[in-house]
């Protein structure tokens, strides 16, 4: 048996994941901005949910709390993010973002939605359905494999 580069699911995702991180590197570096794709990931989250803990950041960005943990700090050195002790459970950290922060996201957001758009053109609403749907199956099945 042959095995196919171009049709073969699992090396198509990953050449795909790869592509996308070296484009949001290329896009952050071309504004000017000191983030590495990790940071920026982290700081995505923090604008869809401010205050989050690093276990949860963890578990939505599939990284362990070590790696979340030392980003995050990186984050707070550039002035970008604070941690602060939970108000709910003194045991749990939570990250906020700082105003520094949302400035940095927002001067990347629109280059970053100018990628999405080029990355999806050619797909139809119908397509992009479609594609999630597979992505999300994909995913659980591999969590469910751990």
């Amino acid at each position: 048996m042959t095995f196919d580069f171009d049709t073969a699911p699992g090396f198509l995702m990953d050449r795909n994941a790869h592509l996308l991180r070296r484009l949001v590197k290329k896009t952050i570096s071309k504004i000017g901005i000191n983030l590495t794709t990790e940071e920026v990931a982290i700081l995505i989250a923090l604008v869809v949910e401010d205050g989050r803990r690093i276990g949860d950041l963890a578990a939505l960005l599939l990284r362990d709390i070590t790696t979340i943990t030392r980003q995050v700090e990186s984050l707070e050195k550039k002035g970008c993010a604070k941690r602060r002790l939970s108000s709910t459970d003194r045991r749990a950290v939570e990250v906020w973002i700082t105003e520094k922060g949302r400035e940095f996201y927002e001067q990347f957001e629109p280059e970053l939605n100018e990628l999405r758009e080029r990355t999806f053109e050619g797909l139809s609403d119908y397509d992009m359905k479609i594609l999630t749907r597979c992505l999300q199956t994909i995913r659980n099945n591999f969590l469910n494999l751990e």
